[in-house]
């Protein structure tokens, strides 16, 4: 049989707030996890990949870069529903 306090609206806010703190503080340090390992491999982009394959590609081959992309990701794009 339920108590007194859990038919209390006040208390389950309470008990409702308390969870959403805890759930708030876990994705915090869950994203700072991802920041803290996300970060040496960020640096390294911008410092040793990026600069060696602007050394090997043409500034013309630079350009055309967004327009393959764009292909590339329709390519790649989830499967629709076929056409009838």
């Amino acid at each position: 049989m339920a108590s007194t306090a859990d038919k209390n609206p006040q208390h389950h806010t309470q008990n409702m707030k308390k969870r959403l703190q805890e759930t708030v503080d876990h994705l915090r340090q869950d994203i700072g996890k991802v920041i803290t390992m996300y970060r040496p491999h960020a640096a390294r982009e911008d410092t040793d990949l990026f600069p060696l394959l602007r050394s090997l590609v043409s500034a013309n081959d630079t350009m055309r870069w967004p327009r393959i992309s764009r292909k590339m990701n329709t390519s790649f794009s989830a499967p629709t529903a076929s056409r009838r």
